[in-house]
């Protein structure tokens, strides 16, 4: 049995991205920041922090030199917050460049100092975030690894979920996929940075019947690495004439309609390491409620 490494990362609502956005990025060019706070959501393998509220600094509580700092009365304020909301803290500040930011010694300091008083107070890791000026964000959580020692860990990504769903990736732990052939015709229609974020989403569809076999195939064969099938019905031969790839042999045999749609997807997908998790359940049940949240950046219905 594969077991699964931990990954971590972040989502908040676009209401707050511009917030933190419009703060962040400053007219004069000069790097500002900020802290905000945060509920977890866990599953067996990834924890998520979701960004729900900024504590914009108040009046003498940092200084903008070129970089920023910030003094010890705004940094008890915003855990003092934390702590009153039963919230975990995050640190956010901007650089000056664009796209995916790694950190500065300073940086690297600024948050480990501050990692265990953060998580002495809340119980909750301290998570530090970076904006690039093109609105890219980069994100890691800090973890207590031993006695006094806490370690980064890097998020896969950064989500932001509004009318429009925006992800931002770390290459090096999700590496978009390369270029493929069969998908030429697929990527000249949206383009490669968009395939690359479309590729790594990783799916979940509701439903294994004759919309969901359609959708789930059309979404293997344009390169979705990842898909998660829910669905607790089995293959009849009543819905042989609308189910893709649902066959006799298989209503003879009373196959779970994820088990038939997954063994196709394997042989349609383009995906390199392509991996389908098939959920035999409904989701009105736990193992099919739990499945999407625990597994799925997209839930389709």
């Amino acid at each position: 049995m594969t077991i699964e490494r931990a990954t971590y990362s972040i989502a908040m609502p676009a209401l707050i991205d511009r917030e933190l956005v419009s703060h962040l990025l400053r007219a004069d060019g000069q790097e500002d920041l900020c802290f905000a706070l945060w509920h977890p959501s866990n599953g067996t393998t990834r924890m998520t922090a979701l960004l729900y509220r900024a504590i914009l600094p108040q009046a003498g509580e940092r200084r903008v030199h070129g970089n920023a700092s910030f003094l010890p009365a705004y940094f008890e304020r915003a855990v003092g917050e934390a702590v009153a909301e039963n919230a975990g803290l995050a640190f956010l500040h901007s650089h000056p460049g664009p796209g995916w930011q790694d950190m500065s010694d300073d940086d690297v300091r600024a948050e480990q100092t501050h990692a265990a008083a953060s998580k002495g107070a809340t119980g909750l890791p301290l998570v530090g975030l970076t904006l690039g000026t093109n609105g890219t964000w980069s994100a890691r959580f800090w973890e207590k690894t031993r006695p006094r020692i806490y370690e980064r860990r890097w998020c896969t990504h950064v989500r932001v979920v509004g009318e429009r769903l925006g992800v931002t990736y770390a290459d090096h732990l999700m590496p978009p996929p390369p270029l493929k052939e069969e998908l030429r015709r697929t990527v000249s229609a949206w383009g490669q940075t968009t395939q690359n974020n479309l590729a790594r989403l990783r799916i979940g569809i509701v439903g294994a019947g004759s919309v969901g076999s359609i959708v789930a195939e059309a979404l293997a064969r344009i390169g979705i690495e990842r898909l998660t099938l829910i669905d607790f019905d089995t293959v009849d031969f009543v819905n042989l004439d609308r189910l893709l790839h649902g066959s006799r042999r298989h209503a003879r045999l009373h196959w779970p309609k994820v088990r038939s749609l997954g063994r196709a997807l394997r042989e349609s997908s383009t995906a390199n390491g392509f991996s389908v998790h098939e959920v035999e359940a409904s989701v009105a049940e736990e193992p099919g409620f739990r499945a999407p949240r625990l597994r799925c950046v997209v839930l389709l219905r």
